[in-house]
C-alpha cells in the first residue's frame, strides 16, 4: 500500500513534544515503531504501535510502551489511549502487563485501551 503525502508527512515530522516516535531497528532496518500524539487541550495522548511480524513475542512491544510511558510523562501527558483489534491478544497482553490500571471497552469492532501514566 501506499500513504498519501498528508500520511507521510503525519508518520514522519515529529516535534519531541506533541508527537513523538521511537523506532527500534535490527542491523539497519525498522522493525518496530512506538507514538504518541497529544490530544489538543488535554494530559491524554493517543499512542500507536507497530512490529514487525518477526519481531512479535520477542517483549519489544512492552519495552517500546516503558519507553513512549516515560517520555510521555516527562511532557506532562497522564495517559495514553490506544486502539486494538479485540483479536491482537499479544499488544493487549503488553497493555495489561504494562499496569493493572488499564482500562479497556469494546465499540465500533476495536478494543479501546486507557493506560493510566500515574
Amino acid at each position: 500500500p501506499r500513504l498519501s503525502e498528508k500520511e507521510v508527512t503525519r508518520f514522519t515530522q515529529v516535534d519531541g513534544d506533541e508527537r513523538v516516535a521511537l523506532v527500534a531497528d535490527c542491523d539497519g532496518d525498522i522493525v518496530a515503531v512506538a507514538r504518541f500524539d497529544r490530544e489538543p487541550e488535554t494530559t491524554d495522548a493517543e499512542a500507536a504501535f507497530v512490529v514487525q511480524d518477526s519481531f512479535q513475542g520477542r517483549g519489544l512491544g512492552f519495552v517500546l510502551l516503558q519507553q513512549l510511558a516515560a517520555g510521555a510523562r516527562e511532557h506532562g501527558i497522564e495517559r495514553l489511549v490506544a486502539t486494538t483489534l479485540p483479536e491482537n491478544n499479544r499488544m493487549l497482553h503488553v497493555f495489561r502487563k504494562f499496569s493493572s490500571e488499564v482500562k479497556t471497552s469494546f465499540r465500533d469492532g476495536v478494543v479501546h485501551v486507557t493506560i493510566p501514566l500515574g
